[in-house]
């Protein structure tokens, strides 16, 4: 008890009093060294073992610590840690750890220490754990470098990439570096192993395939890429397979060539053969030459001897046999008939003293026949070579079988042709007969047997077999259409009395219907053997009642003509007499064309006209006109001259380097333009569309130049400017690019300036958002096949009626109307429909000119659409149009008293250049298409895609 009251305070039980107690004891006591040394070790409190270890400064008392059992030891090692880093001879420190710890332990507490020379001078002893103690350590950075580039582990690898991660992005950047090169060296190793399995495959393949003529080169391609591939791959079974299968293949490659060899060996032995039979050929070729041209010079012992050496080769030539075989008949047959020569003559005499008749043109059919066998039996037997010259018996055998020969043939051919006309006459009556013209069949049957009366010309039994039933076919016709066609001509005899009644039928419908049935009972009488003068008294009666209202018709459509024509001659007079009297020096040349123009007006109106006075006055209304327009054509031309030179000064004008000045000059330009007037058709669209681009140049560096100004004001100023822009555009939708371009000004204003106030972000996106909602609705619209669809067809439209105007119509519309039905309101498809229906019905009639109702209607339909969009974009519509614009504002005025009337969107707009495309002709006005498209330009101009 008395010993606990005594002991010393580093034992006292309370943890302060022991660290009190230590930091009073002194390192150079040893027996305060002792007490140190047990409380860094044993002391259950950290705070006091690290006070202890603190005291303690000689290092190979720390070191000496660590091999304490049962010790605490992080005080121990915190202190040597920080001991190592203030000493200076670290190596002989580091030595004397490594002797009392292991490797792994000592290189912990190096690299705890930090000490950066210590850890470069054993780097190069440490593994790969102590490695990543060192890159993990706080040594310096380039020790640390060096320390990754030394680690190779994959693991280590991944591992000192998440450690590095957010902390050490050199040391993240060294590890991810060498990752992907493991990884990349990882997918070549893979992809050589995949090679060489497929090269070792392909060789498998070609030592068990078919042989083709590249097989050599494909062994010596694949052996090529074989050993091209790096020896470290782990393909050591691969090899083997490798080697048997080439192994395998060179042995294919020798086996071939060795039958290539002896298939050349055999081919030449066939060239010498061949080239023998045809030196055999050629000398008996000679022989027969020989036999045509001299009898003495052929000898038997040559061809016998040529036979035999035939013998002894073997042609592979089939022709070469063939002509052979034919030559050796005709040698043997030569050299066979030599000895008989005489004995063939005396027989031949023998033939013509029997055989020969003194006259042959006493003899018949049949005994010419019999002639002719027996002839041709004692030439067969005689069997006389043609190479031999015939002796007269002989000669005089062929020549009678030749002559005997042509008037048999003669005979034949006069019997064969008789026959053949016989039946084409049953054909033609068959004809008849099959098409019920029993009328026509009669008369033909009675002529067929006049002529074989006056002819005697005899029928085969076939042709009167034939004849006897076209006979009863003809009469079961006849029989037929007489009771058959009465009822047909009743029927026709009580229509025609119908339509004779009915008086409110037009009459060139009437007088249409009356020739349609004359015409059918026309064509029932031509097959009806049975005439009935009864029915055709009551339909002629039937049909001059029928035709006398029409009568009454077609003569005021005679004074009508008379009428249009009279008034066409005036039209041609007036034109004739105001162009006598124009001056077109002084005349302003629109004035003519104005005339010109009601002159065609007036001329379509008054249709029909008789054709052949109407030929004559039309061509010379056509001889005014084509001379009139040859005046125009000079002032069009001087037209095109002058919008060309205002098209280069425009171009000149958008390389100015004053946009301000050139915006200004550009708009006395378009001035110039309007002023210049109208040029050929084909051509005024074009030069306007590069007078657009021009002047779009131009317009387009003015609003890139203000941008310009503008960038130095206030940002809040410049967004406020936006937003007033995209709030006046959302009104009057004018200037889509300039709109589209202060959106994304303004949007990068409050991007780049967060300063800006949220009421004027605010404002400028929800103004900006009326912008964005505009131009989805638009590309909503176009993207629909509906609209697609009506548009081709409006294009096709575009090209008939281009084609109506030159006499030549042969565009067929290949859109159809339904496929048009979708998005699109009603009214355009009605519209649309309209059009169609207007250019089919001017391509149906038979009027050489269009309509003038129709030209009007289009007319004022296209100035209303021009007044409709002027009115939406604010802007003013010339004055031949203000009374038509004060109209449709009053029936605007009434819309909105009925409803409320919405802004003016982009999609309206394109709606109403959708409706513009439903007006028959529209592409003809020109003056109104420069109008509409002028604003419709100005609206969509750079519009985004």
């Amino acid at each position: 008890m008395l010993s606990k009251l005594f002991r010393p305070k580093w034992q006292h039980a309370d943890p302060s009093v022991r660290a009190a107690a230590v930091r009073k004891l002194r390192e150079d006591n040893p027996a305060h060294i002792e007490i140190l040394t047990q409380l860094a070790t044993q002391d259950p409190a950290a705070d006091v073992r690290l006070l202890a270890a603190g005291k303690i400064t000689d290092i190979d008392q720390l070191i000496n610590l660590l091999n304490e059992e049962q010790a605490h030891l992080s005080a121990i090692e915190q202190q040597l840690i920080h001991q190592l880093g203030q000493t200076n001879n670290p190596t002989s420190a580091f030595d004397r750890l490594i002797n009392g710890q292991n490797n792994e332990r000592a290189f912990q507490i190096v690299c705890s220490s930090g000490h950066g020379a210590l850890l470069q001078d054993h780097l190069h002893q440490a593994n790969h754990q102590q490695l990543l103690g060192i890159v993990l350590s706080n040594a310096p950075i380039q020790l640390r470098k060096e320390a990754a580039e030394k680690i190779t582990s994959p693991t280590d690898i991944e591992t000192l990439l998440k450690e590095t991660r957010q902390s050490d992005k050199t040391i993240h950047k060294i590890m991810r570096d060498k990752l992907n090169a493991l990884k990349e060296q990882e997918r070549l190793t893979k992809q050589q192993t995949e090679l060489a399995h497929d090269i070792c495959s392909q060789m498998q393949q070609l030592s068990k395939g078919e042989w083709f003529p590249l097989y050599p080169a494909k062994q010596e391609s694949l052996l090529s890429a074989w050993e091209q591939l790096d020896d470290r791959l782990p393909i050591d079974s691969l090899k083997e397979t490798f080697a048997q299968a080439l192994q395998q293949s060179q042995l294919r490659i020798d086996e071939h060539q060795a039958t290539l060899e002896a298939q050349k060996r055999e081919v030449e032995r066939q060239e010498q053969a061949q080239q023998k039979a045809i030196e055999l050929l050629e000398q008996q070729t000679l022989l027969v030459a020989q036999i045509n041209d001299n009898h003495a010079l052929v000898s038997e012992s040559d061809w016998a001897h040529i036979k035999q050496a035939w013998s002894h080769i073997s042609p592979t030539h089939e022709e070469q046999k063939a002509t052979f075989s034919r030559q050796s008949l005709l040698l043997d047959e030569y050299f066979t008939h030599l000895s008989m020569r005489g004995q063939k003559i005396s027989d031949a005499q023998e033939y013509v003293s029997a055989l020969l008749p003194s006259e042959l043109s006493a003899l018949d059919n049949r005994a010419l026949k019999a002639l002719r066998s027996a002839l041709t039996k004692a030439l067969s037997t005689l069997n006389w070579p043609e190479q031999d010259a015939q002796p007269e018996p002989v000669a005089q055998l062929t020549e009678t079988l030749n002559t005997v020969e042509n008037l048999l043939r003669q005979e034949q051919q006069q019997k064969s042709a008789t026959q053949q006309l016989i039946q084409q006459q049953l054909d033609e009556l068959n004809r008849y007969i099959k098409a019920g013209e029993a009328k026509q069949a009669d008369k033909f049957v009675k002529k067929l047997n006049d002529s074989f009366k006056s002819n005697q010309q005899k029928l085969s039994t076939a042709q009167e077999q034939h004849l006897r039933q076209l006979q009863a076919q003809l009469q079961e016709l006849k029989d037929w259409q007489g009771y058959a066609v009465t009822p047909k001509k009743e029927q026709l005899c009580e229509e025609m009395e119908q339509l004779a009644a009915q008086d409110s039928m037009p009459a060139p419908e009437k007088s249409q219907r009356i020739k349609e049935l004359q015409q059918q009972w026309k064509l029932l009488d031509s097959t009806d053997p049975i005439h009935s003068s009864l029915l055709w008294k009551r339909f002629k009666a039937a049909s001059d009642t029928a035709y006398e209202p029409c009568e009454a018709y077609f003569s005021q459509q005679r004074e009508l003509r008379a009428y249009n024509l009279s008034q066409r001659e005036m039209i041609v007079a007036e034109v004739s007499q105001y162009l006598n009297t124009v001056n077109w020096d002084e005349t302003y040349w629109r004035d003519i064309e104005t005339v010109i123009t009601a002159a065609k007006r007036e001329w379509r109106r008054f249709i029909p006209v008789d054709r052949n006075p109407g030929q004559k006055i039309q061509q010379a209304f056509n001889e005014l006109i084509v001379s009139t327009e040859a005046r125009f054509k000079v002032i069009k031309e001087a037209a095109l001259q002058q919008k060309e030179a205002i098209i280069n000064d425009a171009h000149q004008l958008a390389q100015s380097d004053d946009p301000k000045a050139a915006a200004e000059q550009a708009k006395q330009l378009q001035e110039q333009w309007k002023e210049a007037g109208p040029t050929f058709h084909s051509q005024e669209r074009k030069l306007w569309k590069r007078f657009r681009v021009e002047c779009d140049a131009i317009f387009n560096r003015l609003t890139e130049h203000q941008q310009e100004q503008r960038s130095i004001i206030n940002p809040r100023t410049e967004l406020l400017a936006h937003t007033h822009t995209l709030q006046h555009f959302s009104v009057k939708p004018l200037a889509l690019k300039t709109a589209v371009a202060a959106h994304h000004a303004g949007s990068e204003i409050i991007d780049n300036f967060p300063a800006i106030s949220a009421r004027d972000s605010q404002q400028f996106r929800k103004a900006a958002h009326q912008l964005e909602e505009q131009l989805q609705q638009l590309k909503r619209l176009e993207a629909q096949e509906s609209t697609h669809a009506f548009i081709a067809l409006t294009k096709e439209l575009d090209q008939l009626e281009e084609q109506i105007l030159s006499s030549k119509p042969t565009t067929a519309i290949t859109v159809n109307i339904n496929d048009c039905k979708g998005s699109l309101p009603d009214s355009l498809i009605n519209a649309i429909k309209a059009r169609q229906s207007a250019v089919e019905a001017v391509i149906s009639s038979s009027a050489s000119d269009i309509d003038d109702l129709l030209w009007a209607q289009s007319d004022r339909s296209l100035r209303e659409l021009c007044i409709r969009l002027e009115i939406a974009l604010g802007e003013s519509t010339p004055e031949s149009d203000h009374a038509l614009r004060m109209e449709y504002q009053m029936q605007r005025l009434q819309q909105v008293l009925d409803q409320p009337l919405q802004a003016t969107t982009l999609l309206d707009i394109r709606l109403l250049e959708l409706e513009w495309s439903t007006v028959a002709f529209n592409q003809t006005f020109d003056t109104l298409c420069e109008r509409f498209e002028a604003l419709t330009h100005a609206v969509f101009e750079g519009m985004p895609a």
